[in-house]
Order: structure tokens, then C-alpha cells, then sequence
């Protein structure tokens, strides 16, 4: 008692950063979103956006890279035409500036820059930032800032015009204005200095009343993996094909058939026979031909046609005209396997005469 008496009153304070959770994780507008909502705009934030919101009134902010194709910047232009307010930034966050390498911005970043005649300049090299402290866009006033740009926007259509890490644009009914990256308005930077005054001005320039946050690149799931792990690809496909060649040898030992084919056929002879035999059609398939080899024994024996069949083959066999198996085929029933071995034997028999 006296050992936790004396341990009481002392403590010790330690400050531990846990990271955001649930949808300020993902979501890094979260606080962007709530500081509009609270100030009285329609906010809302989304990891794609499956459609333009109605122009009039609505500030849509967009990164870069979701706008590759000719016709999304069409749409777009024209959605500004109308009276849309687009801010689009570079990059989200700094450190998603590290994934990119040099020769990576013209896929990322040319359709949009080339579309609106911009570029993108390097203060301090390519693996350099530069610490921006203040800002005074928009003939607003000059606000105190607190983060770094990776790069400058540079507009092509004014040389005079020097870079800067905002631009912002008229544009039809509408305005564009681009960032180089879009940091001050994250969860972790608005409370620092004045981004979040920064923030609300570019949101309300044009007298908006809702804003749309797209926090999400939406960039090929395909085309990210292979950046990332195209070695991890290569190996899976080569697995892949491996496993198809392996499959196509078949499972398991292989099957050996124990019937010869010569079974198969004499089942499918008895089967013919016995089929003719139960219907009792026999006499029509060995009638006419016997009919026939009778009537020629007999022209060729000198003999009446109606002599009986016995009398006429004992005068051809006497006559050596027919051997013992001549004289079975023409007289004797046949059986239900014999019956196409008898077809087959009086052919031969009817070419012979």
C-alpha cells in the first residue's frame, strides 16, 4: 500500500499521432467538406464523380490525372461554358508527388495542360519543393500559408505572367483555376495558417452555393499495378500460361480402352440382326436376293423357275455352280449376328453367277 501510495499524483504525458480513421483516412476532404457544410454550402465529397454536377452555382474540384481523354476535356470546357467553377490540382497530397518520376508527368498531366495551355515548371529541381509561405491570388489579398509545392503553374498564353503554385482563370460563364496541389486543403493542413480562409474565398469567388470534392486520380487499376508490380505481373502471367500447358496435358494417368474395335463392331452386327429378326423383317432384306440367285441357277441348270429351291441347289452343286457354303447361305435360316455376314455372302455369290 505504502509503494502505490507513493506512486499516486505522478504522471507523465506523451503525444502520439495515430493517423485519421474511418472516412478522414480515405476520404481527404473530409474537413474540407464539413467546413462548407457548415458555412452553408451544399458539399459533398466523392471518390469519382459518374457525372457533371449542374453548372450554375457549383464549384467542382477535380484532380488532373481523371481528366486524360479529348472528350472528358470537351465536356468539361463546356461545363465552365455554362457557368461551372472547376479547380483541378496536380497532385492531392506532397508525398503522392514522390510515385511520380519525371518522364511520368506528360502521361499524367499533358492532356489537361496541353488542352487549357499550361505547364508545369520546377522550382527547385525535380526532387525538390518549394515552401510557400504566402499567397495572393485572385486580387483577393495575401494569405498566410503553411506547405510546399512540388511545382508551378505556368500559363503559355502569358509570358509575362510568372508562376505561381494557384492560377486562376475566367473562363465562358464559368472560371478554372489550377493548383499545383491541393495539400493546404487536406484534412492534415486546413487548420494551418489561413488555408482554410483560402479555401472558403476560392469556394464562394463566384458567389457558389455547392461544392463537389473528388478525392480519388480514378486511374486505371491495370495501368497502377503494372507501374507498381509489374515484376509481380510478368510472374503471374508466366504461372499462368504454365498452369494452361500443365491442364491441357489432362489430370491423372491416362485412359486405356480394353475393347478393341472389332468388338464394337460385331456388337453393332448382332445388334442389326436381332433387330430385323425381332421385328420378323429378315425375308425382306434376303428374299429378293435369294429370289434372284435361284432364278439365275435355274437358267443357268436349264431348269423350270419354279423348281424348288432344294432340288435347284442339289443340280447347281452336282454341276459344280456352288460349294457347301453357297448351298447354307441360299437354304438354311440365318441368325441374329449372321444376318449381314449372309447379305455379304450372297452378294459375292450373285457377282459370281
Amino acid at each position: 500500500m505504502a509503494v502505490l501510495l507513493a506512486a499516486c499524483g505522478r504522471f507523465e504525458e506523451k503525444e502520439r499521432e495515430v493517423g485519421y480513421q474511418g472516412l478522414a483516412k480515405i476520404n481527404h476532404f473530409l474537413a474540407a467538406q464539413r467546413l462548407a457544410e457548415e458555412m452553408g454550402l451544399a458539399a459533398g465529397s466523392y471518390a469519382g464523380a459518374p457525372a457533371l454536377p449542374p453548372p450554375t452555382g457549383t464549384t467542382l474540384v477535380v484532380s488532373a490525372a481523371s481528366l486524360q481523354s479529348e472528350g472528358q476535356l470537351w465536356e468539361i470546357s463546356q461545363w465552365m461554358d455554362e457557368g461551372g467553377h472547376l479547380v483541378v490540382y496536380m497532385v492531392l497530397q506532397n508525398k503522392d508527388w514522390l510515385w511520380y518520376e519525371s518522364s511520368d508527368f506528360d502521361d499524367y498531366f499533358a492532356p489537361f495542360l496541353n488542352y487549357f495551355q499550361l505547364a508545369l515548371e520546377f522550382p527547385g529541381g525535380d526532387e525538390k519543393a518549394k515552401k510557400v509561405s504566402a499567397l495572393a491570388p485572385f486580387g483577393l489579398g495575401t494569405y498566410a500559408t503553411e506547405f510546399e509545392t512540388p511545382f508551378l503553374i505556368d500559363d503559355l498564353e502569358d509570358y509575362e505572367a510568372p508562376a505561381e503554385s494557384i492560377r486562376s482563370f475566367d473562363y465562358g460563364g464559368g472560371s478554372l483555376t489550377v493548383m499545383a496541389t491541393a495539400e493546404p486543403f487536406t484534412n492534415r493542413h486546413l487548420g494551418k495558417g489561413e488555408h482554410a480562409t483560402l479555401l472558403w474565398d476560392l469556394l464562394t469567388l463566384e458567389e457558389g452555393d455547392a461544392v463537389w470534392f473528388v478525392y480519388s486520380t480514378r486511374l486505371s487499376f491495370f495501368r497502377l499495378l503494372w507501374e507498381k508490380a509489374s515484376a509481380a505481373v510478368v510472374a503471374f502471367l508466366l504461372l499462368l500460361i504454365f498452369f494452361v500447358w500443365w491442364a491441357a496435358r489432362g489430370f491423372g494417368p491416362r485412359f486405356h480402352r480394353l475393347e478393341v474395335s472389332t468388338a464394337k463392331l460385331d456388337e453393332h452386327l448382332q445388334a442389326s440382326g436381332a433387330f430385323f429378326r425381332k421385328h420378323r423383317a429378315e425375308d425382306a432384306v434376303l428374299a429378293p436376293l435369294r429370289e434372284r440367285l435361284l432364278h439365275r441357277l435355274a437358267k443357268a441348270t436349264n431348269l423350270p423357275f419354279n423348281t424348288p429351291a432344294s432340288e435347284l441347289v442339289a443340280v447347281a452343286r452336282e454341276r459344280a455352280l456352288l460349294g457347301p457354303d453357297d448351298e447354307v447361305a441360299l437354304l438354311t435360316p440365318v441368325t441374329a449376328k449372321g444376318l449381314l455376314e449372309r447379305l455379304q455372302h450372297l452378294s459375292q455369290l450373285d457377282k459370281k453367277l
